[in-house]
This record gives structure tokens, sequence and C-alpha cells, in this order.
């Protein structure tokens, strides 16, 4: 086990009873390392200490959130999404990540300004690329109105810059179909201390 691993480990234990619930620096982000490293380690206590995190995570969710992938709907959303797919939680009939596709869909992309990752329109466009990548027919999030406002507004965005998650989203949209890239994913996300597991 690399000792820098370890040390993280060790950092986010201690830092669990945070307030924050949030992918970038909250709870969703540390469930989501306990999770894989607790394959790694082959320990359930970390298993447990992931699950009791989720657990947090989905009671402390609020109607008043933001949208953004950082704090918002689309980080917790993300982080579920990935925990189904890894087979780390269920949610066979779509059920919580459709709840929380409606809760995305409530804010009208064609009036954000805002293109970052951490709040903005980038970070919309890596969840909603994760949602529709999975192949599922079920996914809320995959509406037609609200994927052409959606284009819409990514195709302005990249008037006014280079967004890889807006790329990426945009080529999928328009039929190039292809793995969502979680290794590029994790490489965006801000931080000295973010964990990229192998993929």
């Amino acid at each position: 086990m690399d000792a820098h691993i370890e040390q993280i480990a060790k950092s986010l234990y201690f830092s669990c009873k945070q307030f924050d619930i949030g992918l970038f620096y909250g709870k969703m982000g540390r469930c989501l390392f306990f999770f894989d490293y607790s394959r790694v380690t082959e320990l359930r206590a970390f298993e447990e200490l992931a699950g009791e995190l989720l657990d947090e995570v989905m009671e402390s969710v609020c109607l008043g959130m933001p949208v953004g992938l950082s704090f918002g709907w689309c980080g917790i959303g993300w982080g579920v999404e990935y925990l189904v797919r890894k087979g780390f939680v269920e949610d066979d009939d779509n059920e919580e990540r459709n709840k929380i596709d409606e809760k995305v869909m409530e804010y009208d992309v064609r009036r954000l300004g805002d293109y970052s990752l951490a709040t903005g329109l980038e970070g919309i466009s890596w969840y909603v690329l994760l949602r529709l990548s999975s192949g599922d027919k079920g996914v809320r999030i995959g509406e037609k109105n609200y994927l052409s406002d959606l284009k819409s507004a990514c195709e302005k965005a990249l008037k006014k810059g280079r967004y890889e998650g807006i790329l990426l989203l945009l080529d999928f949209l328009n039929g190039k179909r292809a793995n969502y890239p979680f290794g590029e994913f994790f490489s965006q996300i801000p931080g000295e201390a973010h964990y990229i597991p192998d993929m």
C-alpha cells in the first residue's frame, strides 16, 4: 500500500465529522474514497464507515441546495451514480438517482452564466454525461427538452472558453458514444490530496 494513500486515509478518517456534504471537500467525497479504499485494503470497517457517510449525506440533502458539482445536487448525484456503477450500492430502478435528476433539471441552464466545474455548467455537464453514459433508458435527466436546453447552453459556453466536460457531453449528445472518462474527471477536481482510483 502506498504510504501517501495511507496518509490521505488517516487525514480523511479524522475529518469525517465535518458538516459539508459535498463531493469535492465533504462527506460524499470521503464516502467514495472509503468505499474504494475498503476494496483495496479488504477491510470491512472502511466499507461500514463509507456506508455511514453515505447515510449522513442522503439524510442531509435539502431542497435549497445549489445545483453545483462541488457541494450541490450534481455532486451528490455524481457520487451516488459512481457508487452504483462500482457495485457499492444498489438503485436498480433508478429511483434515488432520478429524484436527484429532477432537482438538477429545476435549474434553467440557459440562464446560467457560471461555466465552472465546481458550481457551473462544466460540473453539470460532467454529471449529465455520467448519467447518460450508463446506457440506462430509465434515466430521468435524458428528457429531450432538458437536453436541448443543455446543448444550447453548452454551445454558448464554448464561445467563451474550452471546457472538457462540456466538449465531451456535446460529443456524446451528437452521437459519439464512449466510456465515461473517470480518470480525466478525477484529474479535474481541485485540491492537493484528491484520490484518483485505478480505473
